[in-house]
């Protein structure tokens, strides 16, 4: 049996590593199956939040089986942490959802204290430890495929040499050049990395606090909401002023430093961080204050007036309030 079970194992492996895009077809099945359990059984929000959960988590485990077939880049320092992160990033809703139903509101907060301290740790970790120059949300993003397969028909540093583990470079035979046309250097392997971005560029000191700030914002949030209660408005006003400054010095090092201070995977992060921004209009004690009934009127508006919209914006509409009470869909980060 445990034969078997290896050699479907290996049969997978093999199938994801040569069909990364047939791959990624079955994941997006798996996701759409979340959105159809919603609203349609008993503890939906349970199951469909297992669901989207083991469809992110299937991701990750194929993009570490493509990695491993194409030798991409090596393992970098702290990838086993990044990897516990990202596992704990795609699975903390279901988490939040699965303590609230079996121990309740206290066990709930004990859960959600506990993950929010380990990613806090983990990423002062790879920031201070392992020089990971702004972590990224989740630490380990989805693999560009595409991109890849395009790759794929191209030469790439495999074609011509490989590496071993000690790191010295083997050139391959059928790839040498003639002999007077030989350099007797080994090949160039590119720095790029699997997506095609250049490697992050390191912070200066200023940085390290704006990147620190970010990373304990969370926790410091976490302890406010439970000092003032959830929807009052100091941990909001708190969390706000974090975020705004850490983007705040990230900024003026941009313009002081010129473009060049940051690769474009940081800004593609700080990016992010700053479309997240908006998220502010759906947390407490905002959202009950200014922006629910406005939310409201302009989907029901919308619903009523255009055509097939209503399909999409009505079930939105109805998710909102749960989205908006689940913890780590407003304050993950």
């Amino acid at each position: 049996m445990s034969t078997s079970l290896k050699e479907l194992y290996l049969s997978y492996k093999k199938w994801v590593g040569d069909n990364p895009l047939m791959a990624s077809d079955f994941e997006m099945s798996a996701k759409w199956i979340s959105y159809i359990f919603a609203g349609r059984i008993q503890n939906s929000s349970v199951i469909t939040e297992l669901v989207y959960s083991m469809s992110n988590l299937l991701v990750l485990f194929n993009d570490c089986i493509i990695n491993e077939s194409r030798r991409t880049l090596p393992l970098t320092s702290g990838s086993t942490l990044k990897t516990w992160l990202t596992v704990l990033e795609y699975a903390e809703v279901f988490l939040e959802i699965t303590a609230k139903s079996v121990w309740g509101e206290k066990g709930r907060w004990i859960l959600i204290g506990l993950v929010q301290a380990f990613k806090c740790i983990g990423r002062l970790i790879l920031l201070f430890t392992h020089k990971e120059h702004i972590v990224q949300m989740p630490p380990i993003p989805p693999l560009k495929r595409r991109l890849l397969s395009k790759q794929d028909s191209q030469d790439s540093p495999a074609t011509i040499g490989f590496s071993l583990k000690s790191g010295r470079i083997i050139r391959c035979v059928n790839s040498a050049s003639p002999t007077h046309l030989r350099s007797w250097k080994p090949p160039a392997f590119t720095t790029t990395l699997p997506d095609g971005s250049i490697p992050d560029r390191p912070l200066d000191q200023n940085l390290l606090l704006a990147e620190t700030l970010y990373i304990v914002k969370p926790v410091l949030h976490l302890c406010s909401m439970l000092r003032f209660g959830p929807k009052a408005w100091r941990p909001y006003i708190l969390s706000l002023f974090m975020d705004v400054a850490s983007l705040h010095m990230f900024r003026r090092a941009k313009k002081q430093n010129g473009p060049s201070t940051l690769s474009p995977r940081q800004k593609m992060e700080l990016s992010r961080r700053e479309v997240a921004l908006l998220l502010y209009i759906l947390r407490s004690p905002f959202y009950e204050k200014y922006s629910q009934k406005r939310i409201n009127r302009m989907l029901e508006g919308f619903s009523n007036n255009l055509p097939l919209v209503g399909y999409i914006l009505r079930p939105l509409a109805q998710y909102i309030p749960h989205w908006q009470e689940t913890y780590f869909y407003m304050w993950s980060s």
